[in-house]
Parts: structure tokens; C-alpha cells; sequence
């Protein structure tokens, strides 16, 4: 007679503790694109499974090797989240000197603009800002590159 093999148990308690996490499972699930929250998890979990074998290539049972490569990639991981955060506070810094360069010659244009028009320039406009708005034209390629830029 064969030996009958014992079944997988698959059912089992998961506890999350990021509340960030479980907040996004909850915005997944009032999608209404799954059709229960046993669906969203196994979906969920086929796909963090899949990113997971890319890391340590699909092996029944990960060797001791791998597990050091998970301590060694971990600190990787850490220094380049620590490069990114300083590349982000870099960029932060550029963005607000390109508002300062852009507030700078909005004003010299749209000054410079009225006093070939005849009008007159005082120095009360130009320090309230009167002369601070992009032109109508260049506003609206700003606005289609923040737009780009956010879809990215």
C-alpha cells in the first residue's frame, strides 16, 4: 500500500504591523477589484513571492549562502537608500534655486516689458511681486512638464 503524503497546510495568521502596509491592503480592497480579501493576499503574495526567487533564484529550500547574501544585502540596500536620500535633498536644493532663477527673470522680463510699453516701473511692484507671473505661454509649459513629470 503506498504511503500517503500529508498535505500542505494553507491556511495560516499573518499579523502586520506597518500600519502603512495594512492601510495600503485596505485601499487595494475597497477597489472592489478582487473579489475577496483572500483573492487581494494571494495575488499580493504571488507577486512579493516572484520579486522574493528573483533575489535568490527559485529553490525549494534557500541554502545558508543565500541567507548571508541577505545580511550582505541588506547593508547594500541601506547605503543606497541613504545615496538617495541625499541625491533627493540635492535636488530639493536645485528645484528651489530654479524657482529663485525663474522669480528672478519673470520679474526683469515682465518689468522690462511694461517700461517698453510705457508704462511706468516703480520699485513698490517690483518688490510685491506684481511682476513675479510667467508670461500665459511659458506658464502653460510649465504646467505640461509638472504634469509629465508627476505621471513619472
Amino acid at each position: 500500500m503506498a504511503k500517503k503524503n500529508d498535505k500542505q497546510k494553507n491556511s495560516f495568521y499573518v499579523r502586520i504591523y506597518d500600519d502603512e502596509l495594512l492601510q495600503s491592503i485596505y485601499e487595494l480592497d475597497n477597489t472592489k477589484q478582487y473579489s475577496s480579501m483572500n483573492d487581494l493576499m494571494t495575488q499580493a503574495l504571488a507577486i512579493g513571492v516572484n520579486e522574493i526567487y528573483k533575489t535568490f533564484g527559485k529553490k525549494k529550500v534557500l541554502d545558508a549562502a543565500s541567507i548571508n547574501n541577505v545580511n550582505t544585502l541588506g547593508a547594500d540596500v541601506q547605503n543606497l537608500i541613504k545615496n538617495i536620500k541625499y541625491m533627493s535633498k540635492k535636488v530639493d536644493d536645485v528645484f528651489v534655486m530654479l524657482n529663485i532663477i525663474e522669480l528672478l527673470n519673470t520679474t526683469t522680463y515682465n518689468a522690462f516689458h511694461d517700461m517698453l510699453a510705457g508704462e511706468t516701473v516703480t520699485a513698490e511692484q517690483l518688490d510685491s511681486g506684481y511682476y513675479s507671473m510667467l508670461p500665459d505661454n511659458l506658464a502653460e509649459v510649465k504646467n505640461e512638464l509638472i504634469k509629465h513629470a508627476n505621471k513619472r
